[in-house]
C-alpha cells in the first residue's frame, strides 16, 4: 500500500506508460493491493469471531467488532476533512470529499455487516457462516452492474456513494463503495471460516495447493461462470453479469495467499533441514559489491532495469538493516496497519490536517527519485512503528517484571 500510493502520487505522468512491461506489471500488482487488503480484513475478523467459543450475543468479538467498525467509519470521514485549508484558506468544513465512501468506511461497514450476518445465522439460520458469506460475496458482485445502472436522482449523494461509484464524472466519486468491495470482505470471511474449521491443516502444503488450484480455476473460468449465471440473474431482473471480473480478482487473491503459505511452509522445512549462518556484515559487503559492479558497467549497454536492480536492491537491504528489520517489527507493522494507513493519508493526501506535504512531490518525480523516495517512506514507517509500538511494548514488559 505504502509503495503503491507513493509511486502513484509522485511519478511524473510521462512515465505512466501501460505499454512498458515493467510499469504494466507494477500497475497490475498495485491493483491487487486493495482486494488483498479487503479479503485479509474479512479473513482475520471472521476467524477471531468464530474462535470465541461463546455463541450469539455472548461472543466477546461482537462488541469489539462493532467498536472497530465504527472507529474505521469515523476515521474515514475525519480523514476527508482538511483543517488547515478550513482555517486559513476559507474552504467549507464539509466539502464534496466528505461525502465520499473510502477504504476505512467500506471495511468498517463490512465488518459490522459480518457481525449482523453472524447473528442472523446464529439465531435464525442453520447454514454455515462460511457458506453464507461466500453466497453473499457472489451476490454483491452480481448485483453491482445493476446498481451502477440505476438512476439516483433525488437520492442524497452520500447514500449513492455508500452503494456504488457514481457514473456522474462531474463530481467527486467513491473509490471503495460497498458494491463490489464488501464482496471481497465477505470472501475473506469465507476463508476465515475455513481457516477456523481446518486450523490444523492450514499449515500443511496440501491446503496451500488446494487454495492455489481454486484461485487458478476462478481466473481461468471466471467468464464461463458468469455466462452460466447470466440466465439466472436475468430471470430476477439483474443487469448482464457476463463481464463481471471481481471473481477473477478473488482468484488472484487466493493465489497471493497460497503463495505466502507455500513460502512459509517451504522456508520452515528448509530451516529445519539446513542450518547455516552468514558472516557478519555480509549484506554490507554484498551491497558494496553490487554498486562497484554498477560503476564498472556504467558505460556498457545493459538494460536500465538491471541498473535499477543493482542500485536499489542493496539500498533497500541496507535501509532495512538500519531500521532494525526483523520478524518482530514485521508483525508489529501488520498489527498496526490502521496507524500506518492514517498517517500515510495525512502525509500524502492532506488528510484531516490539510497540510500540503504531498504537494511537494505530486507528479513531479522521475522513476529514480520516486523509487528512492518510496524506500525512505517505507523506512520512515518502519522506524515509527518500532519506536511507538515495540518500545512501548518492551517498557510495559519491563514494568510488569
Amino acid at each position: 500500500m505504502l509503495e503503491g500510493h507513493f509511486i502513484t502520487h509522485s511519478l511524473l505522468p510521462v512515465y505512466r506508460d501501460d505499454n512498458n512491461p515493467i510499469y504494466a506489471l507494477w500497475k497490475f500488482s498495485r491493483g491487487l493491493t486493495a482486494p488483498v487488503f479487503f479479503t485479509i480484513s474479512g479473513l482475520i475478523f471472521t476467524y477471531l469471531l468464530l474462535k470465541d467459543k461463546n455463541k450469539g450475543f455472548q461472543n466477546k468479538r461482537l462488541k469489539k467488532g462493532i467498536k472497530r467498525g465504527g472507529l474505521l467509519v469515523l476515521l474515514g470521514y475525519l480523514l476527508q476533512l482538511k483543517l488547515y485549508k478550513v482555517f486559513f484558506s476559507g474552504i467549507p468544513l464539509f466539502t464534496d470529499l466528505f461525502a465520499i465512501f473510502h477504504v476505512l468506511q467500506c471495511i468498517g461497514s463490512s465488518l459490522i455487516l459480518i457481525v449482523c450476518i453472524y447473528l442472523i445465522k446464529t439465531y435464525f439460520l442453520k447454514i454455515p457462516l462460511g457458506l453464507l458469506l461466500f453466497i453473499l460475496g457472489i451476490a454483491v458482485f452480481l448485483c453491482t452492474p445493476t446498481l451502477l445502472n440505476l438512476e439516483y436522482t433525488g437520492v442524497p449523494k452520500f447514500v449513492e456513494n455508500i452503494l456504488i461509484t457514481s457514473r456522474d464524472l462531474s463530481r467527486n466519486r467513491s473509490v471503495f463503495p460497498l458494491f463490489p468491495w464488501a464482496g471481497f470482505v465477505f470472501m475473506g470471511g469465507f476463508l476465515g471460516s475455513i481457516t477456523y474449521r481446518f486450523e490444523k491443516q492450514t499449515s500443511h502444503l496440501l491446503f496451500a495447493l488446494i487454495l492455489a488450484a481454486a484461485g487458478a480455476l476462478l481466473i481461468s473460468f471466471n467468464y464461463n461462470l458468469m455466462v452460466f449465471l447470466q440466465p439466472f440473474t436475468a430471470f430476477i431482473g439483474l443487469e448482464s453479469v457476463q463481464y463481471v471480473y471481481e471473481m477473477n480478482r478473488v482468484g488472484q487473491v487466493f493465489l497471493v495467499i497460497s503463495t505466502v503459505l507455500l513460502l512459509e511452509t517451504s522456508l520452515k522445512k528448509i530451516h529445519k533441514s539446513i542450518s547455516f549462518s552468514l558472516p557478519k556484515n555480509t549484506g554490507l559487503f554484498a551491497s558494496i559489491g553490487c554498486w562497484v559492479l554498477l560503476l564498472l558497467l556504467w558505460k556498457q549497454p545493459i538494460p536500465i532495469a538491471y541498473r535499477y536492480l543493482l542500485f536499489f536492491v542493496p539500498l533497500a537491504l541496507l535501509l532495512a538493516k538500519g531500521a532494525g528489520w526483523n520478524a518482530q517489527l514485521f508483525y508489529a507493522i501488520g498489527q498496526n496497519t490502521l496507524f500506518v494507513y492514517v498517517l500515510h493519508v495525512v502525509l500524502l493526501y492532506e488528510g484531516f490536517l490539510g497540510l500540503p506535504f504531498g504537494k511537494w512531490i505530486q507528479a513531479k518525480l522521475t522513476p529514480f527519485y520516486a523509487l528512492f523516495g518510496m524506500l525512505l517512506f517505507l523506512c520512515l514507517f518502519a522506524l515509527l512503528t518500532k519506536h511507538f509500538y515495540l518500545t512501548k511494548k518492551s517498557s510495559t514488559l519491563s514494568k510488569s517484571t
